[in-house]
C-alpha cells in the first residue's frame, strides 16, 4: 500500500512539475504591470495618445510635450539593456530599443536628437564600419547596458517628426504587441470627459455597403440627446447602425487624445463594444476599416460602430449583431458610451425609428473573392487578394480618354473612395508608352486633384510595374535629371551638404571626406551633415557618388574648407 502511495505522489510531482512548466511559459507572454519611471525628468504632457487616430494607422504608443525645445534628457524606464538601434532621414529618426527582461517588455524612444555617450560612439562605430548613412541594428544583450533611470539620449525632432517631442512605446518583448504606457504606472492628469462632435445613422445596403443618412452636430457634454425620432418618416426600414466623431484632452494640454472604449447599446442589449489594450503592428492599417475612409478624405474623422466584412483586428467584441440592428416603425432605444484612458466617459441616449420604403439599389459592386483574384483590361492587370480590401465595393478598371499631366496615358483603379489595407502591384504594358525610357517612368497617383509619386516603378519582362496602396487615377512621367550635390555649410569642423532628387529616388550613394567614411548625420529631407574628426588633417576634399533608380548616375569631387 505504501508503495502504491509513494509511486502515485512521484507521478503527481512530475504531472505537477510539467503543468508548472507550462504555466511559466504562459505566464512569460504577459508583461509584467510594474511601476516604471518617467522617461523624461519634466512634467509629462500629453500631445498624442495611445490608438490615436493617424493617418491609415493606429498611433502606437505615447507623444511627450517637450516644451518647444529639443535636448531634454531621455531616460530608460527601467533597467534593461540596449537591443536595437535606429538611425534614419524619416520614420522614428534615431532611436533606442531597450529590453527589460523583469518586466517582459520593450521600452521605445523615438525621433531623439542624439544618444548618450556610450550609446552614440557604438552607433558612430557601425556607421564608419559600413559607410552608411542610416541604420536599423539589433543588439546582443549585454553589450549596452542601462540602469533604471539612466540618460540614453537628449530629446529632439528627428525622422518624421514634425515637431520636438518624445514618441514613447511600450512592447510585449514576446509578441511585439505595442501596450498602452499608462497601464504601467505612468501618470497623467485627466478629469476631462470625452465629447461629442457629431453622431450620425448608417444604414447597410442589400450589397453589404454602409450608406450615411443623417449627421448632426452635438452639443458637448453628457445626456445630450439627438433629435433623429420627428425624422422617422424619411428613413427606410433595415438594418442600422450609428458612426460618430469625438475627441478628448487632457488636463493642461490643447492637443487631441483618443479614446479607449466605445459601447453601442440597442433597447439596453450591447450590439457592439470596441476596446483596445494593445496593437499588433500588423493590423494598424484596419483604421480604415473602424472609419468611414471616404468621409475621412473630407477631413470628417467618422467612427463605426459596426464591423466591416473584412476587418480582422479584433479590436472589438465579436457580437451577433456585429453592430447592426434591424429597425422598422417602432422605436428604438440606441446609447453610445464612450471612454478615455483615465475611466472619464460620456454618454447619449436617443430613440429612432423607420417608416419609409427601401430604395433600389443601382450599383454594380466588385465582390470580395475567396481565393487571388486577376483582373485585367485596357493594358493593365492586377492581382486582388482576399485581404485587400475591407468590403465590397465599386470598382472600375479602364484606360482613361485624357492624358496625364505629361502628356502620357492614365488608367483608373478601382475607386479613390475607398481605402485598400495592403500594397498591391499593377502591370501596365510597355507599348503605351512610345518613345519613352522605360526605366525612367515613374507612376503617379491622383490625390485629392494632385498627382504623387506612387510606392515604386520599375521594369519587368516588358511590363512597367507599380506598386501602391491607393486607388484612383494612375498616370506616368519621365524622371529625367539626375541627382546634385549642394553644399549647405563649411565653417571647420562642421560641413553640411544635401543630395537633390527629385524623381524616383535614390538607389545608391557613397559620401567620404579625403577618402574616408564618417558618421554622416542623415536628417530630413536628404541633408547631410559632420563634425569633422581632428585627426583628418587638411587639404579637404569631399567625394560624392551614387545614382537614383532611373538610372541616372553622378559623381562630384570638391574641395572644402577653403
Amino acid at each position: 500500500m505504501l508503495e502504491i502511495f509513494v509511486a502515485c505522489y512521484a507521478l503527481n510531482r512530475e504531472i505537477r512539475a510539467v503543468y508548472m512548466i507550462r504555466l511559466l511559459l504562459l505566464l512569460s507572454f504577459f508583461p509584467v504591470r510594474g511601476q516604471i519611471v518617467n522617461p523624461m525628468p519634466i512634467e509629462l504632457v500629453l500631445t498624442g495618445s495611445f490608438c490615436e487616430l493617424r493617418s491609415n494607422h493606429y498611433h502606437t504608443g505615447l507623444d511627450f510635450r517637450t516644451q518647444q525645445r529639443t535636448g531634454i534628457p531621455v531616460l530608460s524606464v527601467e533597467q534593461g539593456y540596449v537591443s536595437r538601434v535606429g538611425w534614419s532621414a524619416e520614420g522614428y529618426g534615431r532611436v533606442l530599443y531597450v529590453t527589460h527582461p523583469k518586466l517582459g517588455l520593450t521600452s521605445v524612444y523615438a525621433h531623439l536628437e542624439s544618444f548618450s555617450a556610450g550609446i552614440e560612439a557604438y552607433v558612430d562605430s557601425l556607421l564608419m564600419a559600413e559607410c552608411a548613412f542610416e541604420l536599423d541594428r539589433e543588439l546582443p544583450k549585454g553589450l549596452l547596458s542601462v540602469a533604471r533611470g539612466e540618460e540614453i539620449g537628449k530629446s529632439g525632432n528627428t525622422g518624421s517628426s514634425t515637431g520636438p517631442h518624445l514618441h514613447f512605446e511600450l512592447r510585449n518583448s514576446q509578441t511585439e504587441r505595442a501596450l498602452n504606457p499608462l497601464d504601467f504606472g505612468l501618470k497623467i492628469a485627466d478629469t476631462r470627459p470625452p465629447f461629442f462632435k457629431q453622431i450620425g445613422m448608417v444604414r447597410r445596403m442589400e450589397s453589404g455597403l454602409d450608406s450615411l443618412w443623417v449627421l448632426q452636430k452635438v452639443s458637448s457634454g453628457n445626456g445630450y440627446r439627438p433629435s433623429y425620432l420627428g425624422n422617422a418618416k424619411a428613413y427606410p426600414a433595415g438594418h442600422w447602425s450609428v458612426v460618430f466623431e469625438a475627441e478628448d484632452r487632457v488636463n493642461g494640454s490643447g492637443f487631441r487624445t483618443d479614446l479607449r472604449r466605445i459601447r453601442l447599446l440597442v433597447d439596453d442589449s450591447l450590439v457592439f463594444e470596441w476596446k483596445v489594450d494593445s496593437i499588433d503592428f500588423e493590423d494598424s492599417r484596419y483604421i480604415n476599416a473602424h472609419l468611414m475612409y471616404k468621409q475621412s478624405l473630407k477631413g470628417l474623422r467618422l467612427r463605426r460602430t459596426y464591423r466591416l466584412a473584412n476587418d480582422r483586428a479584433g479590436y472589438w467584441q465579436v457580437l451577433p449583431l456585429a453592430g447592426w440592428a434591424e429597425v422598422n416603425s417602432k422605436n428604438r432605444s440606441f446609447r453610445l458610451e464612450i471612454e478615455d484612458d483615465a475611466g472619464n466617459k460620456t454618454r447619449t441616449d436617443w430613440e429612432f425609428a423607420a417608416k419609409a420604403e427601401a430604395p433600389r439599389q443601382k450599383a454594380t459592386l466588385f465582390v470580395l473573392p475567396e481565393t487571388p483574384l486577376v483582373l485585367t483590361s485596357d493594358g493593365i492587370s492586377l492581382q486582388v487578394h482576399p485581404e485587400l480590401l475591407y468590403g465590397p465595393q465599386p470598382f472600375n478598371l479602364q484606360k482613361l480618354p485624357a492624358p496625364g499631366p505629361c502628356g502620357l496615358p492614365q488608367w483608373n483603379i478601382g475607386d479613390a473612395g475607398f481605402p485598400v489595407h495592403s500594397e498591391y502591384v499593377f502591370a501596365v504594358d510597355s507599348n503605351f508608352f512610345g518613345e519613352a525610357k522605360k526605366l525612367q517612368l515613374q507612376g503617379l497617383i491622383n490625390y485629392k486633384g494632385r498627382f504623387y509619386p506612387a510606392k515604386d516603378t520599375w521594369v519587368e519582362g516588358g511590363k512597367i510595374m507599380v506598386r501602391t496602396n491607393d486607388q484612383g487615377v494612375f498616370s506616368f512621367c519621365e524622371d529625367r535629371v539626375a541627382p546634385r550635390v549642394e553644399i549647405l555649410k563649411a565653417a571647420y569642423p562642421r560641413l553640411e551638404f544635401k543630395v537633390i532628387e527629385e524623381g524616383k529616388g535614390m538607389d545608391r550613394l557613397s559620401v567620404r571626406l579625403n577618402g574616408r567614411c564618417l558618421p554622416w548625420r542623415l536628417e530630413k529631407a536628404g541633408r547631410f551633415w559632420v563634425d569633422v574628426p581632428k585627426d583628418i588633417e587638411a587639404p579637404f576634399t569631399l567625394c560624392v557618388e551614387g545614382g537614383d533608380k532611373a538610372g541616372h548616375r553622378f559623381s562630384i569631387s570638391r574641395p572644402v574648407f577653403e
